[in-house]
C-alpha cells in the first residue's frame, strides 16, 4: 500500500462477511486511517449457514455463530443503522438518523435480504417466516422446539431444502411447495433436482413440485393454513418463505450509480460506475450485492453456490484495491491452493459426496436431456477437484 494511502477516511456500508473480511484485509495490508463499520442490524458479523443447519435443529443458539476475527480492525462501528443514501461527489453516507459520515474511498457491501411474500397482510400474520437474519433464525428455532403439527415451506432451493431436512430430523411434518419440477432445479439442473426429490420423498417430505403456493390461510390473525393452484388445500401452524433473496440496492437509487435490482454494477477492479457507465475511482462494491453472485448469477450459466475460495478471493481482491487505489493488478497475498469443495444443501443425516464424485454422476445423469429443463439445456456441470496452482512462467 503506497504511503499516501496508508491514511484517509474508508467507510465500509454493510458489517456482513464481506465487509468484515474486507476491513481485516485493509488492516493487513498497513492501512492505518480511520475506518467505519455500518451495518443495518444490530449483531455484530455472524455466520449465515448455521441458521438453517445447526440453529435451527438446536444444537447451537443463534447469537453464538459469529465470524471469527481474522485480527482486530480498530473500527468505529455503527450497528443498528441504516444507510439511506450516499452522494459520490461530495463523499458522503446518509444515515437514517440523518448523521453523515464523510469518506475517502467506500465499500459497499450491503449484501440481500429474504425475498418476502408478496401479499403484505398474509405475510404479517403470527406463523408466517423468512430466514436470513439471526433474528429469523432465533425466531424460527422457537417456534419449532414449541412442536408445530406441520411445517409449510415455500419454495426448495438451499434454504427451502435445509429446512425441511432440519424438520424432518426433529421428527416435524414438512411440506415443501415448489413450482418448479424438482427441488434445487434452478440452481444445479434437472438431474441433481431428481436426485434431491428421491431423497427428501425417502425422509418423510411431503413433496409438491409444479405447484404454487396461491394464499395462506389464517383465523384470528394466526397461520392455519394455505391453498395450492392445483386447488389442494394445507393445514399448517408455520409457513416458512424460502423464495431467493432480493439484493440492496434501493438506497442507492437518488446516488447517481449504477445500482439496480441486479446488482451494483462495477468493472473488472470492483470499481463502481455512475449512471452513465463511468468508471468511479473511490466507490467498490464487494460481496452478494456486486452482479454475477448466489442471489442473481448472470443467466446462460451453469453455477454450484460454493461457498469458499470465491467469496474470500473476491473481498481481498477489492480490500487491495481500496488500498492501493485499483493500481496493483493482482490479489491480496498470495492466492490459495484450489481444494476439493463441499456441495452446500440439505444433509438428511447423510454425508455429502465429494464434488468430483458429484459432478461426475451430473454429467452421467445429463447425457439424457429429457432429464434437463429445456431453459437449462444449454448448461454444463461444473467439476472442483484438486488441482495444483498455476505456475507462473
Amino acid at each position: 500500500m503506497s504511503r499516501d494511502l496508508k491514511n484517509g477516511r474508508i467507510v465500509i456500508v454493510g458489517a456482513a462477511l464481506a465487509g468484515l473480511r474486507a476491513a481485516e484485509a485493509l488492516r493487513e495490508e498497513g492501512f492505518t486511517g480511520e475506518l467505519t463499520m455500518v451495518g443495518e442490524e444490530r449483531e455484530l458479523p455472524y455466520d449465515r449457514p448455521p441458521l438453517s443447519k445447526q440453529v435451527l435443529l438446536g444444537r447451537v443458539r443463534a447469537k453464538d455463530t459469529g465470524l471469527p476475527r481474522r485480527r482486530e480492525v480498530d473500527a468505529k462501528w455503527k450497528l443498528g443503522m441504516r444507510a439511506i443514501g450516499v452522494d459520490p461527489i461530495g463523499k458522503r453516507v446518509l444515515l437514517a438518523d440523518g448523521e453523515e459520515l464523510p469518506f475517502d474511498r467506500l465499500l459497499i457491501a450491503t449484501g440481500t435480504r429474504a425475498r418476502p411474500w408478496p401479499n403484505a397482510e398474509e405475510a404479517a400474520l403470527d406463523g408466517v417466516f423468512t430466514l436470513r437474519t439471526c433474528e429469523d433464525a432465533a425466531r424460527l428455532a422457537e417456534r419449532l422446539n414449541a412442536g408445530p403439527r406441520r411445517v409449510l415451506v415455500i419454495g426448495a432451493g438451499f434454504t427451502g431444502s435445509e429446512i425441511a431436512s432440519a424438520c424432518r430430523e426433529r421428527d416435524i411434518e414438512v411440506t415443501v411447495a415448489e413450482r418448479g419440477p424438482a427441488p434445487l432445479v434452478g440452481a444445479l439442473g434437472g438431474a441433481f433436482g431428481a436426485l434431491a426429490a428421491k431423497l427428501q420423498l425417502a425422509h418423510g417430505v411431503d413433496l409438491r413440485c409444479g405447484v404454487t403456493v396461491t394464499a395462506l390461510t389464517s383465523h384470528d390473525g394466526r397461520l392455519t393454513g394455505a391453498e395450492l393452484s392445483d386447488g389442494a388445500r394445507i393445514e399448517a401452524d408455520i409457513a416458512v418463505v424460502a423464495l431467493g433473496a432480493v439484493r440492496n440496492t434501493e438506497w442507492l437509487a437518488q446516488s447517481g450509480l449504477a445500482a439496480g435490482p441486479r446488482g451494483v454494477a462495477c468493472d473488472a477492479g470492483c470499481r463502481v460506475f455512475n449512471m452513465y457507465g463511468i468508471v468511479t475511482d473511490d466507490v467498490f462494491v464487494a460481496g452478494d450485492v456486486a452482479p454475477g453472485t448466489a442471489a442473481a448469477p448472470p443467466p446462460r450459466r451453469t453455477r454450484l453456490l460454493v461457498q469458499s475460495v470465491r467469496p474470500q478471493h473476491q473481498v481481498r481482491r477489492r480490500a487491495h484495491l481500496l488500498g492501493s487505489g485499483g493500481h496493483c493488478p493482482g490479489l491480496v497475498g498470495e492466492p490459495p491452493t484450489r481444494r476439493g469443495l463441499r456441495l452446500p444443501g440439505p444433509r438428511h443425516g447423510r454425508r455429502q459426496r465429494e464434488p468430483c464424485q458429484m459432478a461426475g454422476a451430473l454429467r452421467a445423469a445429463d447425457r439424457d436431456r429429457r432429464a434437463v429443463p429445456a431453459r437449462a439445456r444449454h448448461r454444463r456441470p461444473i467439476c472442483f477437484t484438486h488441482t495444483r496452482p498455476l505456475r507462473r512462467a
